[in-house]
This record gives structure tokens, sequence and C-alpha cells, in this order.
């Protein structure tokens, strides 16, 4: 049997995409150590795109040097393929997650 190091390449080949991100963001100091960066990034690969919100903490420790640590709020605009791309994902991975139940339990679906 020959060696096929890319025999997947092309059934798993959307897990990996080129796309782009662009955004803004505001670095507001509540303090001379202390930060708020409130974050608004757009980013596209394929067919999929995203939107990201995101409000990071600051922490200077020195200067020019930080810490920053907050949540982050994800809109997708396609469920399906990212559902199929995760279900790729899995199958590559060999893991036997059923992405639909994930996804009731968690109120997407």
């Amino acid at each position: 049997m020959p060696f096929e190091p890319c025999r997947g390449r092309k059934k798993y080949g959307n897990i990996n995409n080129i796309g782009f991100y662009i955004g803004a963001l505001v670095d507001i100091a509540a303090t001379e150590k202390f930060h708020l960066q409130p974050e608004l990034t757009y980013g596209k690969s394929e067919d999929l795109s995203f939107v990201y919100l995101s409000i990071m903490a600051k922490y200077y420790v020195a200067p020019k040097f930080h810490i920053q640590a907050g949540p982050q709020l994800n809109f997708s605009s396609n469920l399906d393929d990212i559902k199929n791309t995760i279900r790729d994902a899995e199958e590559l991975l060999g893991t036997n997650g059923d992405v639909d139940d994930v996804l009731r339990t968690s109120g997407w679906i």
C-alpha cells in the first residue's frame, strides 16, 4: 500500500482556511496601571464570517508590559457550516461527540 500523507486533504480541507480579521479597539485608562480595552472585530474565512465583541481588562506589570483577560462574545453567520466544520474536525481527531446534542444543550438550536 503506497504512503499517502495527504489522503484527508480533500475531505478536511475546510478545517484550515485562509481568511482575514479587521477591527477596532479603544484603550481606556481607569488608573495608571489598570486599563479597559473594548474591542470589536470582524473575521471571515471562506463562507463563514464572525463578529467578535470582547472587553479586555489590562494590568500593567511594568512600563510597556501588561497582562490582560476578559470575556468575548462571538456571533457567526452560518450555523450549519460551523457544525459541518466541527464534525469534520471531530472525525479527523477521532472523537465521537454529537454536535447537535451539544448545541441543543447549550441553547443554540
